[in-house]
């Protein structure tokens, strides 16, 4: 992957952690939790994807709408990614997530 490529990613990951901290410190636990919604699954890059179940881990009890995101997320894994999805998932949700685990 080229230099500028991972410079753009990191900024990408560093505006979601930044935007989406500073929300939950100011109490907008809706409007995340409807921004979960809207997240580009088929866009983002399995870093990306993964950033959002990290930023989103601790509330996640605010949050009725992360395991619809969590749940997206896991079906293109398993699609994409079948032999790294219990490794890339595993205590983002609290269960374990491999493809042969409901």
């Amino acid at each position: 992957m080229s230099e500028s490529r991972n410079t753009e990613r990191r900024a990408i990951l560093d505006e979601i952690f930044l935007r989406i901290d500073n929300k939950f410190h100011e109490g907008k636990f809706k409007e995340v939790d409807d921004e979960l919604l809207t997240v580009d699954i088929e866009g983002s890059s399995t870093k990306v994807l993964i950033a959002w179940l990290i930023i989103t881990f601790a509330v996640k009890s605010k949050l009725s709408n992360r395991s619809i995101l969590f749940s997206r997320i896991k079906e293109k894994f398993l699609r994409d990614e079948p032999d790294k999805v219990e490794g890339l998932l595993q205590g983002l949700e609290g269960c374990r997530c491999g493809p042969h685990r409901h």
